[in-house]
This record gives C-alpha cells, sequence and structure tokens, in this order.
C-alpha cells in the first residue's frame, strides 16, 4: 500500500468515527426530547403470588411525584424510582430503564414467603429470613406457624424446620401447624389423625420423624389409627403414646 493509500485510510476511519460519534449523540439528543407516551409494569413472578399490583405500583410512584408519563425522557430519573420501591415491602427488586423510544419499562419480583406466623401479630418469613408484612388482598400458600414470637427464633431454627418438612413430600402435605411453645419445643397438627406431635427441642429432627414415619408405616398400617392424643417424640430412642 503507497503512502497516498494509507493517508485516505486514515480519513476514511476518521471520518467514519466521527459520524458514528455524531449519530450517537444524535440518537440521545432525540430520546430525551421525546416525551414518555408509556410507562409499563412487569411483574415478572405473577403467576406465583399476587403481592404486587401493577396498577398500585403505578399509583405509589405517582404519589412519590416519580411519574414519568408525560415528562421528557430526559427527566427521567430511573434510579429515583429503583430507589422507591427498594422501601416497598413486598418487592425483592426492582430495575427500572429507558427504551429507545418514548417508553420507560419496570421489571419487578416479588419477595417469595417461606412460612406465615399467625398470633398477636401475623407476618410472613420470606426464603431470604427476612420478615415480610402480610397482604390485606393476598394470602400465600405456605406452613403456618403459631405461638411464641420471636423473630430470630423465626428466621433461624424454625426456618431451618420448615425447610426441613417443606422438602419433604410426606411431611408437606402431613403437617397443618407447627406450635412453637413458650419453652422453645416444637408440637406438629398433623391433617390425619387426633393427635398432636410432641417433637420437643428443634433438633435431631430428622431422626424424630423418621421414628414417626416407621410408627406410622409399621404399627398404625397394622393395627389402623388408635385414638391417642399425643405421641412424644421428644426423647432419645422412644416413642411415648398417650391417650
Amino acid at each position: 500500500m503507497s503512502k497516498l493509500q494509507y493517508i485516505f485510510a486514515g480519513i476514511g476511519i476518521t471520518l467514519c468515527t466521527l459520524y458514528v460519534l455524531w449519530a450517537m449523540l444524535f440518537v440521545r439528543s432525540s430520546r430525551g426530547d421525546l416525551t414518555c407516551a408509556h410507562f409499563d409494569v412487569v411483574v415478572t413472578d405473577s403467576t406465583e403470588s399476587s403481592f404486587v399490583n401493577r396498577a398500585a405500583i403505578k399509583s405509589y410512584i405517582a404519589r412519590c411525584g416519580e411519574d414519568p408519563t408525560g415528562r421528557k425522557m430526559s427527566e427521567v430519573n430511573t434510579d429515583t424510582i429503583e430507589r422507591l420501591l427498594g422501601d416497598y415491602a413486598m418487592i425483592r427488586d426492582a430495575q427500572c430503564y429507558k427504551t429507545n423510544g418514548d417508553r420507560v419499562k419496570l421489571v419487578i419480583r416479588q419477595r417469595k414467603p417461606k412460612f406465615r406466623f399467625v398470633g398477636s401479630t401475623n407476618y410472613y418469613v420470606d426464603t431470604e429470613r427476612k420478615i415480610m408484612p402480610v397482604s390485606t388482598s393476598y394470602s400465600a400458600y405456605v406452613p403456618v406457624v403459631t405461638g411464641l414470637n420471636d423473630h430470630k427464633l423465626a428466621q433461624t431454627v424454625i426456618y431451618d424446620f420448615v425447610d426441613y418438612v417443606s422438602d419433604d413430600e410426606f411431611w408437606n402435605a402431613q403437617i397443618e401447624q407447627i406450635v412453637v411453645n413458650a419453652d422453645t419445643t416444637i408440637t406438629i397438627v398433623p391433617r390425619v389423625g387426633n393427635h398432636t406431635i410432641l417433637l420437643g427441642k428443634p433438633e435431631r429432627y430428622e431422626q424424630k420423624l423418621d421414628k414417626m414415619m416407621q410408627l406410622y408405616q409399621k404399627g398404625f398400617a397394622i393395627m389402623g389409627w388408635p385414638d391417642y392424643k399425643t405421641i412424644d417424640l421428644s426423647i432419645k430412642n422412644q416413642i411415648i403414646c398417650k391417650k
């Protein structure tokens, strides 16, 4: 390639670079002059639960003075909208962004409850072990815990126990209610049978529930379901049944 060809090639590259920069600035400027005509709110997990209502979210953002509709795109602050929703109790995370046209999009994920505590105060503990308020318009189908109201206990030991029984197909279906007693022992109210199960302290519950399963399979399956009032699993290597 001759020296002259190198010069022309350099000029061509420079002109292309300038054009690209100009185009980017022009598009950005044009978009900034556009008025936001559409504000789309998408709840990605709306088929799983309905804690978050799109109309309510739009109304909340409007009350906070950040509704993008009717504003110039250059004046819409998506970071501010995201920060506002960081304080919204039912929202796990939110992403807000502008499209190439006159549209602002908000994508939301809801918090997911693990179980519900029912008592003097009602609340959920979510899958991130955080306390989550109940909703007046929607109730999640999750395990119910009653009795001692202790947030720290609910977020640690009780959470671990609920997580264990929820992953077991039989116990997930069999347990109707988990009662946390004042001494932090656990009583289980089963769906089938007139008895309650005294689990004791929430420790070694894998072995305790395995003993109960054997009683169901090898005892009650053969002799029928006796009218026991309580079945005590709290003592190691023992099952105490009382009428």
